[in-house]
């Protein structure tokens, strides 16, 4: 004769000894996922808007560059006028020197 187990009649200490059927772990990972879909809309979302963000920021960096660099070559444009008014004023300081010299 079959010795039969008493231990089914004992209340488990832990709730991890309580047994899970199958039926309740699809549902609680039915529960989980309906949880995790609308999270994953928002990441989706936010990964878009992050993108247009980023889009925003590299067309902002390249104007300023590009503005940067035109004024970078407008000052070594002015710097060729400064330099020729520089020399046209010293040749009127010389010919007035000269023209002070003769008159004297």
């Amino acid at each position: 004769m079959k010795k039969k187990n008493k231990n089914y009649l004992i209340p488990p200490k832990k709730s991890s000894d309580v047994p899970a059927t199958i039926g309740m772990l699809k549902e609680m990972r039915q529960e989980l996922l309906s949880k995790v879909e609308p999270l994953e809309s928002k990441i989706d979302f936010m990964q878009t808007h992050l993108q247009k963000i980023e889009s925003r920021v590299n067309k902002n960096a390249s104007n300023y560059f590009r503005a940067l660099t035109d004024s970078e070559e407008q000052n070594s444009r002015n710097q060729f006028v400064v330099d020729g008014y520089f020399h046209l004023y010293d040749n009127q300081q010389e010919i007035l020197g000269l023209i002070k010299n003769k008159g004297e």
